[in-house]
């Protein structure tokens, strides 16, 4: 009974309280960060997990192909369940798996293992943004969605500072096993709070009421294409720098380790903030419009590529630093204008669903970035060839971006 009458008093603050929205934004990104470090993880953690299952690097990116090929299953069964039954269930389900999947790993002994372990981490990781969005969508009106997106979203790289620094050094002293088990027991602890902090916003408060539409009605707006045209390119190139730039930092630039994960670290404080950036951007310097600044980051993630190869061996430190920041900026902070991009053509009741689908659509970037970009450079002896394929992956990324409608078909939906 106690219980209950805590949850009544929370739901009710919940409905009258504007100022609840943030605490709901504080407790969604806290979700999202720690079950975005256990993919993360990867890139910082990659020069270990080589040399313990002593594997090549393009096996290494399988493991990031693993984490999203199960995302890109379970993310449309969690956007239509978020708009059918809200999202903190969904939240909470995702945290749990998550964080049960990261305790796993501390127990595999072979790399095929490993892979099949990640299935299940991704599984519960990709049913994170449809909810998250979607609650986003829900508690925020569209002069602040931006920013609010763009906080939310700041979980991604928060989860990479934690695994660049705090699992990095676990890693290097315990054994990177120690470190997923800290991710596990992390998620868990996200789902507890979920569980006795969040309450979904009533949609009863709406004026209209619309009924969710379908992947096939989503399907057949022209915008939604573009945007993954935009999602696969980006995802591309932020997974391959995610798995190899420390990798590449270390054997291409001969910077140690330690400072490697901590240019990566940075990398993610730079994106944090560039998300955030990005948002008030939009909010404020465009009027609640998006499309600019997708095109800017597009833009800018092709710099970063350029960049890369451009960069000359033994570098001196501060454009290794220049370079983490560049795709900070770009490559890893485009994630909140897209789906802000998205949820609003959709509109609230088929938030989650317009959500998934993208992602969905968005799966083979995330399943051939990585991989491809370590089978190249196995299979090339430098790194060379692979920054060029992933400049040609940017430019149709900014392409994509310039032809993404301001407003799509869906639009005409209330939100």
């Amino acid at each position: 009974m106690r219980r209950l009458g805590l949850q009544s008093r929370l739901e009710a603050a919940s409905q009258e309280s504007t100022g609840y929205r943030w605490a709901a934004l504080g407790i969604t990104t806290i979700s999202g960060a720690t079950n975005s470090s256990l993919s993360t993880a990867i890139g910082p953690l990659a020069p270990l997990i080589q040399a313990d299952f002593e594997v090549s690097r393009a096996e290494i990116g399988l493991i990031t192909s693993a984490l999203f090929l199960s995302a890109g299953f379970s993310a449309p069964f969690a956007g239509r369940w978020t708009d059918r039954i809200g999202e903190r269930k969904v939240l909470i389900v995702s945290s749990l798996i998550g964080g049960a999947g990261a305790l796993l790993v501390t127990l595999v002994g072979a790399f095929w293992t490993l892979l099949a372990v990640c299935l299940l981490i991704g599984i519960g990781t990709g049913m994170q943004s449809p909810a998250g969005t979607s609650a986003i969508m829900g508690w925020f009106p569209p002069r602040q969605r931006g920013l609010a997106m763009g906080v939310r979203q700041t979980g991604n790289p928060v989860g990479g500072i934690l695994a660049a620094s705090v699992w990095a050094w676990i890693a290097a002293a315990q054994g990177w096993r120690a470190a997923y088990l800290l991710g596990g027991v992390m998620a868990l602890l996200a789902a507890a709070v979920l569980f006795v902090a969040y309450y979904d916003r009533s949609r009863e408060q709406d004026t209209t009421h619309v009924t969710p539409r379908g992947y096939g009605v989503l399907l057949r707006d022209r915008g939604i294409w573009w945007l993954a045209v935009v999602y696969n390119c980006q995802v591309i190139v932020q997974f391959a720098a995610a798995t190899y730039l420390v990798l590449f930092l270390s054997e291409e630039l001969h910077i140690p380790y330690v400072v490697a994960t901590a240019l990566f670290a940075a990398l993610n404080v730079v994106a944090l903030g560039a998300r955030i950036g990005w948002g008030l951007l939009s909010d404020r310097g465009f009027g609640a419009r998006r499309k600019p600044v997708l095109v800017m980051i597009a833009a800018l993630t092709l710099a970063s590529t350029v960049t890369a190869l451009l960069l000359p061996r033994e570098s001196p430190l501060w454009l290794a630093g220049l370079l983490a920041a560049l795709f900070g900026v770009s490559a890893f902070a485009w994630t909140a204008i897209i789906g802000a991009v998205t949820v609003e053509s959709a509109g609230r009741e088929s938030a989650g669903t317009a959500m998934a689908l993208l992602t969905v659509l968005g799966t083979p970037g995330q399943l051939v970035g990585a991989p491809l970009f370590g089978l190249i450079r196995d299979q090339s002896g430098s790194y060379t060839i692979a920054w060029t394929v992933l400049i040609g992956v940017a430019l149709i990324s900014v392409v994509g971006a310039l032809n993404v409608p301001e407003r799509t078909a869906l639009t005409a939906r209330p939100t």
